[in-house]
């Protein structure tokens, strides 16, 4: 799911060509990738393999997932961070959404308004009547496009193992998210 340049990808069919030739040689590697410019650059990277390869262009976010009857293992790299997330705060119990706007001088700033997106309200509620319990002024980082994404796979996959490499951050910043709208 989203193989970037293909790298890993390319990393990984060349050792299971190494170390387990049957292996290699009974699989089609499947990729589902959003970006042309990515299929493109896979294509170049997985020249070596590609009578292995289904590249698909499509986005896994809106379903684009083959559908996986028999043994699969799938693999996403620095995906999830990647989707878009609903971010909130806490606001007389209730969840407020947090909106970018620009004030008079042009800099960016925080409002708070309805949340827009019903699944996000869902996941809240879901969370809350489990037993998880939200403060007052609390910010709330809602991943629901990526709670659907592992539906889906978990819907599409008929058996097999689902592999998410996320590398994390160091970030001294309270809340890492709002890089994606600093200046």
């Amino acid at each position: 799911l989203g193989a970037g340049n293909g790298t890993l990808a390319r990393d990984t069919l060349d050792a299971l060509r190494t170390l387990n030739p049957p292996l290699y040689e009974s699989l089609t590697y499947h990729i589902v990738e959003l970006s042309p410019v990515h299929v493109e650059n896979q294509r170049a990277t997985l020249s070596d393999h590609i009578d292995k390869v289904d590249i698909r262009h499509g986005d896994v976010a809106k379903s684009a997932l083959p559908e996986m009857r028999g043994n699969y293992v799938v693999i996403s790299n620095e995906l999830f961070d990647d989707l878009p997330v609903t971010k909130a705060v806490v606001k007389n119990g209730e969840l407020q959404e947090v909106y970018i706007t620009t004030d008079e001088t042009g800099k960016l700033v925080e409002t708070f308004g309805k949340i827009s997106d019903p699944s996000a309200i869902e996941y809240f509620e879901r969370m809350r009547s489990g037993g998880r319990r939200y403060s007052e002024g609390e910010e709330v980082v809602i991943h629901s496009e990526g709670v659907k994404l592992m539906e889906d796979v978990n819907n599409a996959l008929e058996r097999g193992l689902v592999i998410t490499i996320d590398y994390g951050s160091f970030d001294t910043k309270p809340d890492p998210s709002s890089r994606t709208y600093s200046r």
